[in-house]
């Protein structure tokens, strides 16, 4: 029987943060008080090995990302965690590359080790990866954009999401990667100020066609009632919520997560309750990660929590 029908996933959501923890995290006054509430959770373990706390959320989200392959339920489940990974670190390595300067930063690793993907990049022969990353690494080479980092960002984040869009084609996967692009196109979008700039920018469509974007795009909120799904439908809400008590200030898309699964009827053996302790997990991190930029930056406007 798979992991997370054998409880154990369900022993992992019993450790992650309440918002009551959160709240009290966010409202620490000083350093010490901050610590020790932090002390009091299960990342005890990691205050008493790490410097810094900006540390501790690395090595939770790398541990996240080795749990999610040794522990995954099937292939799907680990490409659809994984491939975002592995281009985004294509595209910062090549950067680097670019800018002909080593790249020292700790990233997380995908698929693909750091190592290999620097050895790719060096020797310009890239067999070793999967058909569309081989595909995006070729292609970015013949179409010469390397000196217009701004173009260099767009082509490795529409390439990102292609691959994505034709890799996962069924099944509650599909519907992940739809909801995915859906987000995406409408953060975007929010951003833009006219639209031939987003249809410059977007992404491949998920479940919103171009037809319902560009009338969300002009009727911003008021349109909200041509999006189907009510996730979906409230993160758009959110979105353009957040601009207008902002101001110039916007969130980005890693505040948005995907919906909560929900495992289908007498269905036992599925990876729905793996995902979304896999969200839930992301989540927590994030809101640490807020919880920090708020306390050691004096931001007074402290953000709501995220709750998934």
């Amino acid at each position: 029987m798979y992991l997370y029908a054998s409880g154990v996933v369900s022993s992992l959501e019993s450790k992650l943060l309440k918002k009551e923890t959160l709240d009290k995290l966010l409202n620490s006054v000083t350093e010490q008080e901050l610590i020790n509430n932090l002390s009091q959770t299960d990342y005890e373990e990691l205050l008493n090995t790490q410097n810094n706390l900006d540390s501790i959320l690395k090595i939770s989200l790398k541990r996240l990302f080795e749990f999610i392959k040794k522990q995954s339920p099937n292939k799907q489940v680990t490409s659809f965690f994984l491939t975002p990974l592995d281009f985004d670190n294509v595209q910062t390595l090549i950067k680097y590359e670019l800018l002909k300067k080593d790249c020292n930063l700790d990233l997380i690793e995908g698929e693909f080790s750091i190592k290999q993907i620097k050895t790719a990049i060096n020797q310009k022969k890239f067999n070793c990866f999967s058909k569309h990353l081989y595909k995006t690494l070729e292609d970015f080479y013949e179409l010469n954009i390397s000196n217009d980092s701004a173009k260099v960002d767009l082509f490795f984040k529409k390439r990102k999401y292609q691959a994505l869009k034709e890799i996962f084609k069924k099944g509650i996967i599909k519907e992940l990667c739809f909801f995915d692009l859906d987000i995406t196109n409408i953060c975007i979008l929010a951003r833009s100020n006219d639209i031939n700039h987003f249809k410059s920018q977007m992404v491949e469509c998920g479940s919103l066609n171009l037809d319902i974007l560009e009338e969300l795009f002009n009727k911003k909120e008021n349109a909200l009632y041509l999006i189907q799904d009510d996730a979906l439908r409230n993160i758009a809400k959110n979105i353009f919520d957040m601009i207008e008590d902002e101001k110039n200030v916007f969130y980005p898309k890693e505040m948005f997560f995907l919906k909560k699964l929900k495992p289908k009827k007498n269905e036992i053996n599925t990876e729905v309750p793996f995902i979304n302790y896999i969200f839930e997990k992301m989540i927590e991190i994030r809101n640490l990660s807020m919880v920090f930029n708020c306390f050691y930056n004096n931001i007074e406007h402290k953000p709501k929590i995220i709750e998934y």
